[in-house]
């Protein structure tokens, strides 16, 4: 045997002979051709044959360009392969066409076989045919050659001359002239061939990168050889796959090595070239080591011109071989062979036009050879692990629609379609001349043996036979589905599936309901089943019931968006009808004998107007017209549709033949579910049909009890379609159901051959079809909306809902997340009981990820449907005090939506109270709290053109609702909003961060609320004061109190926006008081007032001197609250506007004269009776005092105006002899009055009387709880009132300049190290005396703690 070193060595002399010979005989060829066009150009002759139509243009010849091209670097094909870089993405599907037609008498032949043989397309191939036999008529072809020996040279035939060879066996196959060549000269033809195939079979022109020369030359050698056996295979298959051939050309042996050559290259040249997984690399010892994944990262395109060619070459021999099997039945041997080939190129990446090829060759073995669909099926499940995963690879299928699929998944949904496969006598049966009689395109053995077996079928009962296919699809799919199912949940497979089988699941989803794949619906149909197998399984692997349970989720919102959609479906429906009647009426020429045209052009059966629905040849439905058959509008609707939808599919067969395929899989549905869903129509629950019916489904069983999981299919389909026994449900409708079912069924048996039958004396046999492709598919929804898949979305949710109360998280999360894509899908599912039964359940669930899954389904879909917010409001609020971050952040953003999407909801205020009062929460839900309020509130109203009155009083009265929702708890939380949003620290810890100026937005929206809010106040006011009902001025008042409060909430934050409204506010003050509500009123609008007025530029006199009367009137009339305002209100305006002491002094003097004179008559006798009578005196008298103490620095000269110097000694001096007093509840006030006058006078809380007091108060047993809860309230306020002025020090000393810094952070060090001491230098050294004062009465208030413990 000779090896490939010395083929090297004496490759250059062996090329240098060729080409001289090469060139040689191309001269002579070309001198030959031109003197026989010469001889035998006649002009006469050829425009005879042009009008016959039967001359085509044979001057297509390869120049010698093409060929010097083909020899130096492998050309590319003549035949179009023009490909330079990987496939780009198929084109998509379209099906436009309208009408065919078919010619019923016998075809005259374009040219007679005379004519043939004088054409020079037939010359030629003659001629080149000749020369191959003269060159080997000396060799013996019966010869044996060993499986690994090398063909003889003098066997193959040069390369030019397979070129030329190839080319006009096309075209001649082409003109159908194929026959007329004697059929012993195509097989000596055919074994020669076979020699070349042989020749090229077993070597591969794939090489390293980095091989020397030798090893290119070897290659070209090589490639000179594949290219030869590929045009080899080419020429053997156009002969092979032509019109009419004899049998003796179907050599085994050539077909074998066809079939040999294609699989081999494919294998180990193509694939390696455009897939680099397949790529064996030499220098690893295991060939296949790395990601799939990674190698497919780094693939570049091809550009070998060789490999292309050898490419585009091998797809058109696949598709070939596709057609072979239409005509010769092979062996099992060549069949397997051709599985494996047709399989392979499904899970190679870049080669979607192979693809398309192998899909028509497996889909004719699936169908043809019953036998091996089990091994196919094997082969397809055991690859699935290699399927392309890239992007631009993964889907390559296009749809009619911009969608586009796996070719895997095209693959599998052809292959169950075409097992149901119906023999066109089964319309004899019901009356119709089928309509493959006169079709000639197959050879006639294969057409007898068809025929036999199709009469061994006949000779079944039709309903066995019909259902039989069906559910042997169904088995099929049913199959492929459990072992795909289980390869995602085995934890002995090295690769996850899980991807795979969720990609497959979404391509179902792209195409069911589409008129060209009806086998998605079936397929989905199963799976919801095997589906809820797994993950009710507890036994099964996790990761498999959660993968489970996904799919089901996608699959249940699926077939909730499809009903959704299908509920304004019937108009469009209606309509379509209405339209195609009208064309059909319109288009239908009247026949020859005068009668009126049926739906599809041909003869009427009867002249009744109902005919149409249901047209049936006039000869063959005698018995279907001698009894009348029940009808309804329904089920006319629903026959004519079917009828249109199959003569579309019929029509566009001719450029997709699976679309028939896709005719016969609805025919078998729905022939083998007429009666259950005509029940299903008429009642629901369906019944036992009839004896003869049952038993039928008995014999099934019976032949199918081999087939386990093909029987369990058949029983649970049964158990679907089972209902109430016959006993139980009125036999008049069992017997007109049974009656409309057989009508459905003999009418669908008339479609099973494309074309309608034939009038008498009619030439041709038309089919059309009047709507398009959208058209089609609403029929397809349609239709499949009255079958039990897209009824058993029910059955689905229950099967997720019962899985909430699994143990395992996992699993109970995955569950929460498919409600999501159900509700997303449809809203209004959250209406049912069980839903919210789930949710609710879900709700409390004791993982976190659970409760944000529950929380996350209702806020998504609950605003769109208003009617359940009330049901589910209850049950989001709750969870904003969840444990979980994550949930109670989703709870916040699920309320600001409701507030900001639904703003007549009645809880809104309620809602808003509950997200203030997170502002405290950890740091990113009080961040997420204030986003939310900065887009409900505090973001400004349009102002232009105009403003917009009604969202701004909207949003007020939202605020102010808020206001009063938070009577009870206090407004704290809404404070601290406020001052959160204003004056925003980015270091919490750090006091001394110097505020910036809030966002000019922000003020902006805040100006605007109070202008609305001020606005509001007089409205109500004027409201209240024309209302006749006694209960109305006092819900004004309540509202007039809320409005006063929010104003003082932005006063507090921000006073600069009062300013203007000082003077509005000011009479509010003399409001007249007869509830508690206006005393209320009264001190909000007091304090503030002693926020603005301050900041007031040149206030009026008269103004400042209406207010100190009104404050000065409300002190010494009104209660306690109303004083502490009042006094703070002139403490503000007179210390900071009008220094008006002097009203100061004849205040005081007023109440401390009262005072002495009352201690001077409890000094002379205790026991007298007017202390008692002027004890309410006296404890007002007490209280205000200690506020003026307070809010006056009595200590100033200015303040006392001409006040003896230790008039505040005397006042403390006063207070502590009533502190010796018996009464508990006179030194209850005189210490309330104490802890006032503290909080100016600082120095009197570290003095040792008043520090003695405190003690003894907080550690003497027998002092009373009141006296000692007033005492940690004393210190308390103190130490509150002395943080706030630290901290306003601590701003102002860092406002000033960069030396002054220096020098307090140096003094602040300083008291640090010694731990006491002021922070910073100022006016008033002793600030840090809190720190001090905390630290002597820590174990005075820790005694106390532990008595009140102890005792309480």
């Amino acid at each position: 045997m000779m090896t490939r070193k010395n083929l090297t060595n004496i490759l250059r002399i062996v090329k240098g002979k060729e080409k001289r010979k090469k060139r040689k005989d191309k001269a002579d060829r070309k001198r030959n051709r031109i003197q026989s066009d010469e001889e035998d150009y006649d002009p006469d002759q050829e425009r005879k044959k042009r009008r016959k139509g039967g001359y085509q243009d044979d001057e297509e010849e390869e120049d010698d360009d093409d060929i010097s091209d083909y020899e130096e670097g492998g050309a590319e094909s003549t035949r179009g392969n023009k490909r330079s870089a990987p496939p780009p993405p198929l084109p998509k599907k379209t099906y436009t066409q309208k009408r065919i037609e078919r010619k019923l008498m016998p075809q005259t032949e374009k040219l007679s076989a005379e004519e043939l043989m004088e054409t020079a397309v037939y010359q030629r191939f003659n001629r080149v045919v000749e020369k191959i036999f003269d060159n080997t008529e000396d060799l013996d072809l019966t010869a044996e050659i060993e499986e690994d020996g090398d063909v003889p040279q003098e066997y193959l035939i040069p390369k030019y001359e397979l070129t030329d060879l190839c080319s006009e066996s096309a075209k001649l196959k082409s003109l159908g002239a194929m026959a007329i060549v004697p059929p012993e000269r195509l097989v000596r033809l055919l074994n020669i061939l076979e020699k070349n195939i042989r020749d090229g079979t077993r070597v591969t022109p794939i090489v390293d990168e980095d091989d020397d020369d030798d090893d290119k030359l070897w290659m070209e050698l090589v490639m000179e050889r594949i290219l030869r056996a590929m045009d080899a295979s080419l020429t053997a298959m156009n002969i092979m796959t032509s019109q009419n051939m004899s049998k003796r050309v179907y050599l085994e042996d050539v077909i074998e090595r066809c079939v040999q050559f294609t699989k081999f290259q494919l294998s180990n040249t193509v694939y390696p070239s455009f897939d680099p997984v397949y790529r064996v690399d030499s220098k690893k010892a295991d060939g296949f080591v790395g990601s799939m994944k990674r190698k497919r990262a780094h693939c570049k395109d091809v550009r070998n011109r060789s490999i292309l060619g050898l490419y585009n070459k091998l797809h058109e021999v696949v598709g070939l071989l596709a057609d072979l099997l239409n005509i010769q039945t092979l062996t099992d041997t060549t069949v397997l062979q051709l599985s494996t080939l047709g399989v392979g190129p499904f899970f190679v990446e870049n080669v979607s036009e192979l693809q398309l090829s192998a899909l028509r060759l497996v889909t004719k073995v699936f169908s043809k050879y019953n036998k091996h669909r089990r091994l196919l099926l094997d082969d397809i499940l055991a690859s699935i692990a290699r399927l392309p995963n890239s992007k631009r690879s993964l889907r390559t299928y296009r749809l009619n629609s911009d969608e586009n699929i796996q070719m895997l998944t095209a693959l599998v949904l052809q292959l169950i379609q075409c097992v149901v496969e119906l023999p066109e006598q089964l319309a004899q049966a019901a009356g119709v001349k089928s309509a493959s009689e006169g079709d000639s395109q197959n050879s006639k053995d294969s057409k007898e043996a068809k025929v036999v077996e199709e009469k061994k079928e006949l000779s079944m009962d039709r309903d066995v036979l019909v259902c039989n296919r069906y559910e042997t699809a169904m088995s099929t799919a049913y199959s492929f589905l459990s072992v795909f199912l289980q390869k995602t949940g085995s934890k002995s497979e090295e690769i996850d599936y899980r991807p795979l089988f969720e990609n497959f699941v979404q391509d179902l989803l792209a195409t069911v309901n589409k008129p060209e794949w009806p086998a998605s619906e079936l397929l989905l149909s199963l799976l919801g089943k095997l589906l809820v197998q797994k993950f009710s399984n507890k036994n099964s692997d996790m990761a498999l019931r959660v993968s489970s349970l996904d799919c089901l989720g996608v699959v249940a919102a699926k077939l909730r968006r499809d009903a959704v959609s299908s509920q304004s479906q019937l108009e469009s429906i209606k309509a379509i009808i209405q339209e195609v009647k009208e064309e059909e009426n319109r288009g239908a020429p009247m026949l020859e004998d005068g009668s009126p045209p049926t739906e599809n052009g041909t003869a009427n059966a009867t002249n009744t107007p109902s005919s149409k629905k249901s047209k049936k040849k006039k000869s063959g439905s005698d018995k279907f017209k001698e009894n009348e058959r029940p009808s309804d509008e329904e089920e006319e609707r629903t026959m004519f549709l079917q009828r249109v939808l199959l003569d579309w599919l019929a029509v566009n067969s001719g450029s997709e033949s699976a679309l028939l395929h896709a005719r016969h899989f609805f025919i078998g549905q729905w022939y083998r579910e007429a009666f259950s869903e005509i029940m299903r129509q008429k009642q629901g629950p369906l019944p036992q049909p009839s004896a003869r019916k049952s038993g039928s489904h008995n014999k099934k069983k019976r032949k199918r009890k081999a087939d386990e999981s093909e029987e369990e299919t058949t029983e649970e389909s049964e158990d679907e379609e089972g209902g109430k026994k016959v006993g139980q449900v009125d036999e008049a409708l069992v017997a007109e159901v049974t009656q409309l079912a057989e009508k459905r069924k003999l009418f669908l048996l008339t479609k099973i051959p494309a074309f309608p039958p034939a009038s008498p004396g009619a030439k041709t046999q038309t089919l059309q079809t009047h709507i398009d492709y959208e058209n089609a598919e609403l029929i397809t929804r349609y239709l499949a909306s009255k079958r039990p898949f897209s009824q058993s979305f029910d059955m689905y949710l229950k099967q997720i809902l019962r899985v909430l109360t699994e143990s395992a998280i996992a699993v109970r999360t995955k569950a929460m997340k498919c409600l999501t894509m159900v509700v997303e899908a449809d809203p209004g599912v959250l209406s049912r009981n069980d839903m919210q039964l789930g949710v609710h359940h879900s709700f409390l669930d004791h993982s976190t990820s659970v409760r944000e899954a529950a929380v996350d389904l209702v806020g998504k879909f609950v605003l769109s449907r208003p009617e359940v917010l009330n049901t589910y409001y209850e049950m989001i609020s709750a969870r904003i005090l969840d444990t979980g971050v994550s949930v109670r952040k989703r709870v916040i953003k699920i309320l600001k939506d409701i507030c900001l999407e639904c703003p007549d909801f009645i809880k809104i205020p309620e809602i808003c109270v509950k997200m203030i009062r997170r502002i405290n929460d950890e740091e990113g839900i009080k961040k997420l709290v204030q986003e939310v309020f900065q887009n409900m509130w505090f973001t400004p109203v349009r102002e232009r053109p105009h403003l917009d009155e009604e969202s701004l009083l909207r949003k007020v009265n939202n605020i102010t609702e808020v206001v009063v929702a938070c009577r009870d708890t206090g407004l704290d939380w809404f404070e601290q909003l406020l001052h959160s949003m204003f004056k925003p620290r980015e270091d919490k810890d750090d006091v001394t961060k110097v505020n910036t100026e809030p966002p000019k937005s922000l003020v902006t929206a805040c100006k605007q609320i109070v202008d609305c809010l001020v606005r509001h106040i007089l409205v109500l006011e004027e409201d209240g004061q024309g209302s006749q009902p006694a209960d109305e001025p006092r819900t004004t008042t309540q509202r007039i109190l809320a409005c006063h409060k929010t104003l003082y909430l932005f006063a507090k934050i921000r006073p600069q926006l009062l300013v203007d409204h000082a003077i509005t506010l000011q009479p509010y003050l003399a409001w007249r008081c007869r509830t508690q509500v206006d005393y209320t009123m009264i001190g909000v609008v007091a304090r503030t007032l002693e926020l603005v007025v301050p900041l007031m530029e040149h206030p009026s006199e008269t103004f400042l001197s209406q207010l100190e009367e009104d404050a000065v009137k409300l002190i010494l009339q009104h209660d306690r609250t109303v004083i502490t305002s009042c006094l703070a209100l002139l403490g503000s305006i007179v210390n900071t506007v009008t220094k008006n002491y002097r009203l100061i002094k004849d205040c005081f003097n007023r109440y401390h004269s009262f005072i002495v004179d009352y201690k001077r008559l409890n000094e002379d006798n205790p026991n007298n009776s007017k202390l008692e009578t002027l004890k309410p005196l006296f404890r007002r008298a007490l209280y205000t005092i200690g506020l003026l103490l307070k809010n006056f620095d009595l200590k100033d000269e200015k303040v006392r105006c001409g006040l003896s110097d230790d008039i505040t000694e005397q006042v403390v001096e006063t207070l502590l002899y009533f502190m010796d007093s018996p009464d508990m509840n006179l030194r209850y006030y005189t210490l309330q009055a104490l802890g006032f006058v503290c909080i100016r006078h600082y120095e009197l809380m570290m003095g040792n009387r008043l520090k003695q007091l405190y003690h003894m108060l907080l550690l003497e047993p027998s002092v009373s709880s009141q006296l000692r809860i007033q005492t940690l309230q004393n210190i308390e306020t103190y130490l509150q009132e002395e943080e706030v002025r630290m901290i306003k020090q601590d701003q102002e000393c860092a406002g000033m300049c960069s030396g002054w810094m220096c020098c307090c952070s140096s003094l602040s060090t300083k008291s640090n190290t010694a731990g006491i001491g002021p922070r910073f230098s100022s006016p008033r050294p002793a600030c840090a005396i809190p720190g001090v004062y905390v630290h002597r009465f820590r174990g005075s208030h820790c005694s106390f703690c532990r008595q009140a413990a102890s005792g309480y």
